[in-house]
């Protein structure tokens, strides 16, 4: 079968995708992933024949919600019309952000899923003005859960909205993180690791989870950015996190979907501190899910991340519900089990 998985220019978009889609090659299938031209080597790599579709956000002028809700699908749409001629799929996958991809394979009558990331925001200003772009296609879009004939779900059941749940034919997938091939730093048990966006938030956290009596292992990026840290510290400007959360303790993070599933697939307590976009609902699922505690930007403090961590860390309730959330990934179906499945929605 010829399947077409496309995403946005975006690895937090394009990463839940690529184990599906290697899953789909291994399967017999014929795939091609269709995005931004900076990410075809790495696909390529993997594998998989490319097309290009679409920008970098960054390079669109205009509010968040106009690139995401008009000028992206718009540019996707006219992207994928010679590719889908080309390709001639017989489905197409897209991410549930990129909701052109699916508006060009309706237009070219050709089934569609969507793949999620995460735990499914509620409807925002973005879906109203992806709503009308599509009126003007003559089609119906009404947010996440009309994305595609049917949502491929990475989120585990437990812990997804409820409202969205209730109204999407959801088709569940194991989260499986896809990143480079790469060593771990040397570690010390027990071990707290830190990742987040804002160089401000993470001295503060920094500053907070070096009081306690661990090794801190610290994702940074810009490792430069951040000063001097104290002795129990470790900077590193990337690590391979799914083998790294198999070894920590706790897990402090942003509330990005790959930070977030990832540690329920570990079984770590996590602390969030949201930022924007889904952040605040992959929080909300931690704290549905009992395995960890949420700090709003407001709330940031070297003294509330110490005493957070403190709390997390000597929970016993906490980690037994991480521990759940690690088999209630572990039991969902894994990417190879839904590649041989796909032919089922063509």
């Amino acid at each position: 079968m010829r399947i077409l998985f496309t995403a946005l220019g975006r690895h937090g978009h394009i990463n839940p995708l690529l184990p599906l889609a290697v899953a789909a090659l291994r399967a017999g299938h014929e795939v091609t992933f269709a995005t931004t031209a900076d990410h075809l080597p790495r696909l390529r790599s993997s594998g998989l024949s490319v097309a290009i579709a679409g920008v970098p956000s960054g390079s669109l002028a205009g509010s968040a919600a106009d690139v995401f809700g008009s000028l992206l699908p718009q540019r996707v749409v006219a992207d994928l019309e010679p590719v889908l001629a080309s390709v001639k799929p017989e489905l197409v996958i897209c991410d549930v952000a990129n909701p052109g991809g699916a508006f060009a394979a309706r237009l070219a009558g050709i089934p569609v899923l969507a793949h999620g990331f995460g735990r499914v925001p509620q409807t925002s200003s973005i879906t109203s003005l992806q709503s009308s772009y599509a009126a003007s296609l003559g089609l119906a879009f009404d947010g996440a859960s009309s994305v595609g004939d049917a949502f491929i779900d990475i989120c585990p059941a437990s812990v997804q909205d409820p409202g969205f749940k209730a109204a999407t034919h959801r088709v569940p997938l194991r989260p499986v993180a896809w990143a480079e091939p790469g060593g771990l730093p040397p570690l010390r048990l027990p071990l707290v690791y830190l990742t987040l966006g804002s160089v401000s938030l993470l001295r503060s956290a920094i500053d907070g989870l070096s009081r306690l009596p661990l090794q801190v292992l610290v994702a940074a990026g810009h490792v430069d950015d951040v000063g001097a840290v104290p002795s129990n510290v470790r900077l590193e400007s990337w690590v391979p996190q799914a083998e790294l959360l198999q070894h920590a303790d706790l897990v402090v993070h942003h509330g990005g979907s790959a930070s977030t599933l990832g540690a329920f697939a570990a079984g770590v307590p996590q602390l969030v501190l949201p930022l924007d976009a889904d952040h605040f609902a992959n929080a909300e699922a931690v704290l549905v899910a009992g395995a960890g505690e949420r700090l709003l930007s407001e709330e940031i403090t070297a003294d509330a991340v110490y005493s957070a961590a403190a709390r997390l860390l000597a929970d016993e309730a906490v980690e037994a519900a991480a521990r759940c959330m690690a088999q209630e990934v572990s039991d969902m179906p894994s990417p190879d089990d839904l590649a041989a499945r796909l032919p089922e929605y063509a």
